[in-house]
C-alpha cells in the first residue's frame, strides 16, 4: 500500500517507517502539519491509508482530519496516540479518523492489522458513496424523463382502501390547466366516483399486475372539460399505478362522424 505518515518525532517516525517498509509498503514521511495539509490537497499519489500525529507543527492532526473528512475526501486516517490517551483517541474517531494506535513498543505487532482494518473500512465507504451517487442520478434521470413524457401521467399510490394520487408530470399540469396541483393527497374513489369503470381498471391493474387501458368520457374536475379520454394503466413495483392519458377526442368524433355519414349513406342506397 501506498502509506502517508506525518509525524514530526524523529525516533517515532524512524521506529514506524521501519515497520512499514518490512511489511513492504510505500512510504512518503511529512515532518510538518501544514506541509501535510497542502501536500493532502492535490497528493501526487494518493495514499491508501494516512498515519498521523496531533502534535504537529504548523496544523493539528485533529484539524486535518477534520477537513478532508468535511470536505469529503476519502482518506483512511489513523491517528496516532501516545501511552493512554484514549481522550485524544476518541477526539480523533469522532473528527473521522477510522482507526487509532499507540506510540509504543506494542505498535509493531498490531499496526499492520489496524492498516488492513483502515483500508478495507474506507474501500467500505467508498463503494458506499458510489452506489449512492449512482442511484440518485437514476433517480434524477428517471424522474426527468417522467416530467417530460409528452403525454399526462399520474402516479397513484395504493393504501388500505384505496389509491392516493403522489405525483403527475408536466403534460398533466397543462391538461388540467393546473388544477391538477390542488389533487395531490386525494383518494382515486373520491375522484372518479362517477366512473366505475375506471374504478375497475385500476383495481384490475393492481391485482393482476397487468397493463390495462380504458377509453372514456371524462370531465375534468378542475375545468369543467370534457374528453374523450384513452387510459393506461400500468402496474409499478410494490404498490403503485401509474396512468397515461391520451386524449383522443378528435379521433372520436371523427370516427363518430363517419359512421353517421356510413348510416345515413346506407340509408340513401336503401330508399
Amino acid at each position: 500500500m501506498n502509506i502517508l505518515l506525518i509525524e514530526d518525532t524523529k525516533s517515532h517516525s524512524d521506529f514506524i517507517m521501519s515497520i512499514l517498509l518490512k511489511n513492504s509498503h510505500k512510504v512518503k514521511l511529512i515532518i510538518n502539519g501544514k506541509l501535510a495539509f497542502d501536500y493532502l490537497l492535490n497528493p501526487s499519489i494518493v495514499p491508501d491509508v494516512i498515519i498521523i500525529d496531533n502534535f504537529l507543527p504548523s496544523m493539528t492532526g485533529l484539524e486535518i482530519i477534520e477537513y478532508f473528512i468535511n470536505n469529503n475526501y476519502n482518506y483512511a486516517f489513523i491517528i496516532l496516540t501516545s501511552g493512554q490517551s484514549i481522550d485524544l483517541a476518541v477526539k480523533g474517531m469522532k473528527a473521522g479518523a477510522l482507526e487509532y494506535v499507540q506510540k509504543s513498543i506494542e505498535i509493531s505487532n498490531e499496526l499492520e492489522l489496524i492498516i488492513e482494518k483502515a483500508y478495507k473500512t474506507n474501500q467500505g465507504i467508498i463503494l458506499r458513496k458510489t452506489l449512492e451517487k449512482n442511484l440518485k442520478e437514476s433517480e434524477e434521470s428517471l424522474k426527468r424523463q417522467y416530467q417530460n413524457l409528452p403525454f399526462p401521467t399520474y402516479t397513484w399510490e395504493k393504501t388500505t382502501d384505496d389509491f392516493i394520487l403522489i405525483d403527475y408530470n408536466y403534460a398533466a399540469i397543462k391538461i388540467t390547466q393546473g388544477g391538477i396541483k390542488k389533487l395531490i393527497g386525494e383518494k382515486f374513489n373520491k375522484i372518479f366516483a362517477n366512473y366505475p369503470d375506471i374504478l375497475k381498471k385500476i383495481m384490475l391493474c393492481y391485482t393482476t399486475h397487468e397493463n390495462q387501458v380504458a377509453e372514456n368520457y371524462y370531465t375534468f374536475m378542475s375545468t369543467g372539460i370534457k374528453r374523450f379520454l384513452k387510459s393506461t394503466y400500468v402496474f409499478v413495483p410494490d404498490n403503485m399505478i401509474m396512468v397515461h392519458i391520451e386524449d383522443i377526442t378528435k379521433r372520436k368524433h371523427a370516427e363518430i362522424a363517419l359512421m353517421e355519414s356510413e348510416k345515413q349513406l346506407r340509408d340513401l342506397n336503401v330508399t
